[in-house]
């Protein structure tokens, strides 16, 4: 409930990408800032499946990317 009520606190014009498989990967702007609220700290397992994906692909993009995982 806390991530929806913040999900949606986000402006109109912020753009949101809810990615359910790798086709989905969107083509990202070199000037953007990535924003990494993917998961928090307390991860106890190796990545796996679409997860890992994510991750190589954000980490391939060469952007800055500002982690906000509590």
């Amino acid at each position: 409930s806390d991530f929806k009520a913040n999900y949606n606190r986000l402006p109109n014009d912020f753009e949101k990408l809810e990615i359910y498989n790798e086709t989905e990967f969107p083509n990202i702007d070199k000037n953007s800032i990535l924003i990494d609220a993917i998961l928090g700290s307390g991860l106890t397992r190796k990545l796996d499946g679409l997860l890992l994906n994510s991750v190589q692909y954000l980490n391939q993009s060469k952007l800055e990317i500002v982690s906000i995982d509590i």
